[in-house]
């Protein structure tokens, strides 16, 4: 069995660009590369198959490269059920490197690992980021979304504190005279009353789970458009340079 023959052996192979790569594979050295964002700082079930084919053809002489989406990452990835959460630079760059350490040491250290941030921070337009930055700043839509943030951000809170305790304080003063006695007594009562109501059904968790739920929702749409004044504004601006 050739080792190309094994890769379709295991259900590796979908489709080839040209039938000349089976003799590549299986006769060459050729250099390859797969991918993956840094949205952990490891390794995890995800990128098992992936590097498990990695391996393989590097035992077969070929040589990996690892292409890690430092610049990618920093953007929501759409899928028909949810958005991926967006991380900070600092996160996806730490996650970077510690993803490339263990990739570094799974292969003996005979791979190249790469980040593409590497070459995207090199593509600033000072002209091109002040229109971006206006546009966000002016545009409606996106001041629409940053206040129902906010707004959501209070009913968060809000329903948070159905699930406490009420605390209520009373004063209660009180004068006496004793029989035979010339002087009168006071007094001042504070009592404490804690009121707190047994959630049997869930009602407030379920309050305060679905008012943390439209928070979130809220976030991806201010998001969404973000990234659609910004694609807009940067398709515009390219488009008007290339007439130049």
């Amino acid at each position: 069995m050739t080792f190309f023959e094994e890769l379709e052996w295991r259900g590796l192979v979908k489709d080839m660009s040209s039938p000349e790569i089976e003799k590549l594979l299986n006769d060459e050295s050729v250099t390859f590369y797969w991918g993956t964002d840094p949205t952990a700082p490891s390794l995890h079930l995800g990128h098992y198959s992936s590097l498990v084919t990695a391996k393989r053809l590097a035992k077969h002489g070929h040589k990996p490269i690892l292409l890690c989406g430092g610049a990618t990452g920093l953007i929501g990835d759409p899928r028909p059920t949810a958005e991926r959460e967006i991380i900070s630079y600092e996160k996806v760059q730490k996650n970077f490197e510690g993803i490339k350490k263990q990739v570094t040491d799974l292969f003996h250290g005979n791979v190249d690992v790469v980040n593409n941030y590497d070459w995207f921070k090199e593509q600033n337009d000072p002209y091109l980021e002040s229109y971006i930055l206006k546009a966000v700043q002016n545009n409606n839509d996106i001041k629409t979304a940053q206040l129902k943030i906010e707004q959501a951000q209070i009913n968060v809170l809000s329903t948070r504190s159905d699930q406490l305790p009420n605390l209520s304080i009373g004063a209660a003063p009180a004068v006496a005279k004793l029989p035979n006695q010339t002087k009168t007594t006071g007094s001042i009562a504070l009592p404490i009353i804690a009121q707190y109501e047994l959630d049997l059904f869930g009602k407030n968790w379920d309050k305060t789970k679905s008012s943390k739920q439209l928070l979130k929702g809220v976030e991806y749409q201010t998001t969404a458009a973000d990234i659609s004044i910004i694609s807009l504004v940067a398709t515009t601006y390219y488009n008007i340079v290339k007439l130049d």
